[in-house]
C-alpha cells in the first residue's frame, strides 16, 4: 500500500502597531479574481479610534481584523469598515466612507476604522457630478448631472443633436451648457414647449405679440394662412 504525502503550508500574519494610523498590505494573491471594485495590489488604511456612523449593509462577529477586511473585500458594495477595539470583535461593512460622509466620521474610543484609499478624495468629477470608488480600473466612476457626460462629466450633452430635447414640434431647440431652450417658430406662440397658432390679429393684439401693423400667420379654418394685421389707436383688424 502506498503512503499519501501530505503537505502543510502555514502562513502567519504579523500585526505591528505603530501609530494611530496604520496600513494594512493585502496581498495580490488574496484577493478572489471577480473583485473588480479595487486592483489587485490594495491598500487598505486604519485609523484608530474613529467611527463611521452610517448605516451598516452588514454587522458580524469575527476573530480578528484581518477576517473584517476580507469580508468587506467580499462584499460587492463595501468600501469600508467599523472594527470594535477590543472584547467581541464585532464587524460592520459599510457602503460610504469618509470622504462622502465627512461629518458622520468621528473619534469613538470603542471601535477602529479601515477604509480604502479613495480616487475620489480630490473631487475628479466636474460639473457637480458624483464620484464612486471603485467600478473602474481608474479606481472610480463619475455619476453625470443632466446634461453632461465622458468620464469626469466634463462634455456637454447636445440635446438637439441627440433629439433628446421636449421642444414642440413647432418650435427651434437651442443647445445651450447642461441644458437647451425652446422656442416657437413665426407664426406660433407659447414656451417653446407648447406652440399654438393664434386665429385672429386681435389675439395677436391682446397678448401683445405684436405692436406695429406688421404680417403674421393664423390658424384659420385650422390652416395656416398668412395675413396683415393693421395695428393702431383703433386697436387691431
Amino acid at each position: 500500500m502506498k503512503k499519501s504525502n501530505f503537505v502543510f503550508v502555514w502562513c502567519f500574519v504579523i500585526f505591528v502597531s505603530v501609530s494611530p494610523q496604520e496600513a494594512v498590505i493585502i496581498e495580490p494573491d488574496d484577493i478572489p479574481e471577480t473583485s473588480s471594485k479595487i486592483s489587485r495590489q490594495s491598500l487598505l488604511s486604519l485609523e484608530k479610534f474613529h467611527h463611521l456612523n452610517v448605516p451598516n449593509i452588514e454587522e458580524i462577529m469575527v476573530y480578528d481584523d484581518f477576517e473584517c477586511t476580507f469580508k468587506c473585500l467580499h462584499h460587492p458594495l463595501c468600501v469600508s469598515v467599523n472594527l470594535a477595539a477590543e472584547g467581541q470583535l464585532w464587524c460592520e461593512l459599510l457602503s460610504t466612507d469618509k470622504y462622502r460622509s465627512p461629518n458622520e466620521y468621528k473619534e469613538n474610543k470603542n471601535s477602529h476604522h479601515y477604509y480604502f484609499e479613495s480616487a475620489c478624495a480630490d473631487n475628479p468629477c466636474e460639473k457637480n457630478g458624483t464620484c464612486q470608488s471603485g467600478f473602474t480600473d481608474k479606481g472610480h466612476r463619475c455619476l453625470c448631472p443632466t446634461g453632461f457626460k465622458g468620464p469626469n462629466c466634463k462634455k456637454d450633452i447636445d440635446e438637439c443633436a441627440t433629439e433628446t430635447h421636449s421642444c414642440n414640434a413647432n418650435a427651434v431647440c437651442s443647445n445651450t451648457k447642461g441644458s437647451y431652450k425652446c422656442s416657437c417658430k413665426p407664426g406660433y406662440f407659447g414656451d417653446g414647449k407648447i406652440c399654438t397658432m393664434l386665429s385672429t390679429c386681435k389675439e395677436i393684439y391682446e397678448r401683445n405679440k405684436l405692436n406695429k401693423s406688421g404680417k403674421v400667420v393664423l390658424l384659420l379654418d385650422s390652416k395656416p394662412i398668412s395675413v396683415f394685421c393693421h395695428m393702431g389707436d383703433f386697436g387691431c383688424g
